[in-house]
């Protein structure tokens, strides 16, 4: 990314923030729409702590894109957790 797409993902990501409970809300009721057979990877899971996790994650990484090599080993790490959890690379693109 070029440091101008870098500061529009930051600027953008802050007017996110405010609104970071009905955003995650929004992401999840979006993918389940788009996959409901997704629901059963979430059937125990709080969604109001998932959605704080997610946000928090995107914030992570939002924050760190100038600086890609200190955020990616924490982001594949989360990548290799999401394989236990049951998550599988999807053939289909959307």
């Amino acid at each position: 990314m070029t440091p101008d797409q870098i500061k529009l993902v930051q600027n953008s990501f802050r007017e996110v923030v405010p609104i970071k409970t009905a955003a995650a809300a929004l992401f999840y009721e979006k993918l389940f729409a788009i996959d409901g057979s997704l629901k059963a990877l979430f059937r125990t899971t709080d969604m109001s702590n998932q959605g704080a996790k997610l946000m928090a994650a995107l914030g992570f990484v939002v924050h760190g894109l100038s600086r890609a090599e200190t955020v990616l080993p924490t982001v594949q790490d989360l990548a290799r957790r999401h394989v236990g959890y049951g998550v599988i690379r999807s053939s289909a693109r959307r």
